[in-house]
């Protein structure tokens, strides 16, 4: 047992207390911050490629393959897009062989790890997160930080950045359909 318990989120707090690992009157939320050494609007245009980006570990939780699943459904609709995902991890070598099955290879761009990503998102025009899970997501806040339009699932800390239909989106956890709707 600790005797006092600092979390990135509200559901990590309650996680703990909900276990009993922590008593109530010892557990404090503090969210993460970032340093913006930037002034940055952005300029929306009507553009020909819609360009999606994803930043992330390429692990279970972070759930790339469903984002394979709504990029192969944008296609079928014939918009005219591409996906940038940021990470690297252990399940990158699949998410190439999905890539590759789903015959998404000029649609998809896996960069790797990447120290700075502002670049990235500044080129972007929409920020997708797919995570099944998390405490308080960075790269929400990054995407944010840089005016870009974030759709997400409903993973555990994404609400305490996101207003549902007010500053992004929020889609129940695998849901095909509406997070494809939803970029639609």
């Amino acid at each position: 047992f600790t005797s006092a318990l600092i979390s990135n989120s509200k559901h990590g707090k309650s996680y703990w207390i909900k276990n009993k690992l922590i008593y109530k009157n010892k557990a404090w939320v503090v969210h993460n911050g970032l340093k913006i050494e930037f002034n940055f609007h952005r300029k929306f245009k009507n553009k020909k490629i819609y360009k999606l980006i994803s930043i992330g570990d390429l692990n279970e939780q972070k759930n790339h393959y469903f984002l394979l699943k709504i990029l192969s459904n944008l296609l079928k609709k014939k918009i005219n897009v591409r996906l940038t995902i940021i990470g690297d991890g252990p399940k990158k070598n699949l998410l190439k062989e999905k890539i590759k099955k789903l015959n998404l290879q000029r649609y998809v761009i896996l960069k790797g790890y990447k120290l700075n990503i502002y670049n990235e998102l500044r080129n972007s025009d929409i920020y997708l997160h797919s995570a099944l899970y998390e405490g308080l997501p960075n790269a929400i806040m990054e995407a944010m930080s840089m005016s870009l339009p974030c759709i997400t699932t409903n993973a555990n800390g994404c609400d305490e950045l996101i207003k549902n239909k007010y500053n992004g989106v929020i889609v129940k956890n695998n849901n095909e359909k509406l997070f494809t709707i939803e970029l639609l």
